[in-house]
């Protein structure tokens, strides 16, 4: 299942190394603000949080566009065996703007 979100995106990092045991980690981190959790009455405001977003080239998307900036992400609930995960599929980038 497959959902959309708008999230204001402030910043983005690759990643891209192999662990020891041979494990190949390659993404681009992204750090957007979404709104904190107010339901039971203890929060306010925002919070930034990050999402991995495959491929440390994806980075490339992203380098000359002036942020923070709205983008659409689209997230797919998973299963873990034990519960449910939301795993970053896709990315929504507005159209660039010519100067």
């Amino acid at each position: 299942m497959t959902t959309q979100t708008e999230i204001t995106l402030v910043g983005a990092k690759t990643t891209d190394w192999k662990a020891d045991d041979g494990r190949h980690y390659d993404y681009v981190n992204l750090y957007g603000i979404i709104n904190l959790d107010n339901s039971q009455g203890n929060a306010v405001g925002q919070g930034v949080v990050e999402f991995k977003w495959s491929d440390s080239k994806n980075i490339a998307l992203l380098r000359g566009r002036q942020l923070p900036m709205k983008v659409i992400i689209e997230l797919d609930m998973v299963s873990t065996g034990k519960g449910m995960k939301q795993v970053l599929t896709n990315v929504i980038l507005p159209p660039v703007s010519k100067v």
